[in-house]
């Protein structure tokens, strides 16, 4: 796999996980979404949270440029063999 740079890499490599990442999603089998997320607390313990005011524990943006080094990324991911690591986006 090539990467577009090290940073995109590593934030691809830490989705699902607490904090900033990078999911790429598959759609309909050929397009490739890829996913700015940011989660605010671990997987499995969003039940410990309790508030009276709306909080947003996880926040999703499409992106369509890397943000560290401005890579195209349908066009430089689109003919590699690109696996998912974000699961079905739902919201596509």
């Amino acid at each position: 796999m090539n990467w577009c740079c090290p940073v995109f890499k590593d934030y691809v490599s830490v989705a699902g996980e607490r904090g900033y990442a990078i999911l790429i999603n598959k759609f309909e089998e050929k397009s490739l979404l890829f996913i700015l997320q940011h989660r605010s607390i671990d997987p499995g313990k969003e039940s410990l949270v309790t508030s009276s005011t709306p909080l947003s524990l996880e926040t999703n943006a499409h992106i369509a440029f890397c943000p560290w080094c401005g890579t195209d990324l349908h066009a430089f991911y689109e003919k590699q063999d690109v696996a998912g690591n974000g699961g079905s986006d739902s919201n596509a």
